[in-house]
Formats: structure tokens, C-alpha cells, sequence
């Protein structure tokens, strides 16, 4: 997440303030996309490819101080590493006092592939900061990942449909869970970038069907 994105929530709950918002409207939890997927030095040993894409070089400091690094916009305290501890307790503070009710991570599942996995331990580490800010917490799966694993041999296409019931079995064993996790009518929300791979809606209720 970039720094400034929070900053614009900032703004717009200040703004809120100025007149109060109908009783529906003020019931809806303001929920922050969140990416955690960038790893920095010198809390890692590398600057990952979410800062570079093979391109920018972040050693590489220009004369107001700031690193070249793929971003439109720069974080107010520079490139972070998604798995700090400091930076993530940091990012949930701010959501807290910006009144923001929860966080949606974009999540590419748990496999050792890429960087998906890594990409999960950075999602659970965040979960411990937001249950203790009392936070909401859910998940936006990437189903493209699918197809990623299988141009890449690590799945194949025919056992698509099982490898993602498995990682619905571990989404309900290790988030839905939780007490923190976004829920609607009793039931667990979790949202999906696309669909890009499934497609179908017997897809879908073949795989959570488990």
C-alpha cells in the first residue's frame, strides 16, 4: 500500500466530519485494498520486483533523497518491505486513526510458486496487527493464479478445480476463522479479482463445495 493512498483516507474522514453522515450510510465498513508483495532492504537482503519490474533501480538516489523505484506515487517514509513488522504495525495505526474499519489484502493463495507464498506470510503477519486494532480483515483471491501455476507446470490444467478446493479448505482452516474476519449475514466474505480463470458459475460451486 502506498503511504499517500492512506493519506488520501485521511482527508476524506476529515472531511466526513464536517457533516454527519445518514445512519445507513455511516453502518458501512470502509474497507483498505491492501498489497503485501514489497520487500525492501535493508530489512531484506534484495529489493523485490514490485519495486524494480526488472527496470527501476532503487540504489540509485536522486538529489531530493528519493530512491527510482516502480511507483507513480512515493511513500512518505520511502520503499518499505512488506514483512516488517515496524512498517505493517505502522500502516494499521494509521488506518486506526483515519477511521478506517478493515483491510482487504490482494491474495494469490499460499503455494511455494512466484512469490505467493511469501506473499501469504506477509498477509498473516498483518492479520496479528489488525486483530490487535481491532481491525476487519478479508481476502480479494487472484484466481489468474491459476493459470500462472499451470503455464508454469506447477499445477496442471485437470487438477485446476482440486488444487483451488484445497486452497479454499485452507482459507476457511486459517481465516475464516478468525473472529476479525469480515463477515456478512453470518457468513465470511471473500471477494475475487476477475474471475480470470473460472469463469463459470459451476466452477465456483464445485469449488466450495468442500
Amino acid at each position: 500500500m502506498q503511504l499517500m493512498r492512506i493519506h488520501w483516507f485521511v482527508l476524506i474522514a476529515g472531511l466526513v466530519f464536517l457533516e454527519p453522515l445518514p445512519t445507513a450510510a455511516a453502518a458501512k465498513p470502509v474497507m483498505v485494498h491492501y498489497m503485501p508483495w514489497f520487500v525492501a532492504r535493508p530489512y531484506s537482503d534484495s529489493w523485490g520486483w514490485h519495486w524494480t519490474m526488472n527496470h527501476f533501480q532503487p540504489d540509485v538516489v536522486n538529489g531530493s533523497g528519493e530512491r527510482a523505484i516502480a511507483s507513480w506515487y512515493y511513500p512518505l517514509i520511502g520503499p518499505y518491505d512488506s514483512a516488517d513488522p515496524v512498517v505493517l504495525e505502522y500502516h494499521v495505526l494509521l488506518m486506526k486513526l483515519a477511521g478506517i474499519d478493515g483491510v482487504i489484502v490482494d491474495w494469490y493463495g499460499r503455494d511455494d510458486y512466484l512469490d505467493y507464498g511469501s506473499n501469504n506470510q506477509g498477509t498473516v503477519a498483518l492479520l496479528a496487527f489488525t486483530r490487535k486494532a481491532s481491525l476487519k480483515f478479508s481476502l480479494c483471491y487472484e484466481d489468474q493464479t491459476i493459470q500462472q501455476e499451470i503455464n508454469g507446470g506447477f499445477i496442471t490444467a485437470a487438477n485446476a478445480i482440486a488444487h483451488a478446493q484445497q486452497t479454499m479448505r485452507y482459507v476457511q482452516t486459517n481465516y475464516f476463522s478468525d473472529p476479525s474476519f469480515l463477515r456478512w449475514n453470518n457468513q465470511p466474505v471473500l471477494l475475487n479479482f476477475g474471475p480470470q480463470y473460472f469463469k463459470n458459475n459451476s466452477q465456483w460451486q464445485t469449488i466450495f463445495s468442500v
